[in-house]
């Protein structure tokens, strides 16, 4: 045991760590070398290109679709919501989802916003 850390308890830093597995937490990890010479240039490079990928095409065609599947929840009853909600559960929590279920999901989640925030 550590005796300085006896003799001064109101030092945290000093105070002796419980075990292992908190030693190991404690330590920090020790920084990634910086890449130099090629490896920066090509690092930089696939910064760029990833930066120029238009994405927002993409992003605005899906929400579109879950606009789309929107709107036969509007008019349908919070009971026969809450079914459809049910019926997505087990894909959700076995990680069997496909993009349409993630899309029927966020459409179920829209029509709920609206209907008890107020929000579209």
């Amino acid at each position: 045991m550590n005796v300085e850390a006896l003799a001064n308890p109101s030092d945290p830093s000093s105070a002796p760590l419980p075990g292992g597995a908190w030693r190991m937490l404690a330590r920090r990890k020790a920084a990634d070398k910086l890449p130099s010479g090629a490896d920066a240039v090509w690092n930089m490079g696939v910064g760029l290109i990833h930066r120029l990928v238009p994405r927002t095409r993409q992003y605005l065609k899906r929400a579109e679709r879950i606009c789309a599947l929107h709107a036969p929840f509007k008019d349908i009853s919070a009971a026969r919501l809450r079914e459809h909600v049910s019926e997505l559960v087990p894909v959700f929590r076995c990680a069997r989802h496909t993009q349409e279920d993630v899309d029927r999901a966020m459409a179920i989640i829209r029509e709920v916003a609206s209907r008890e925030l107020g929000m579209e």
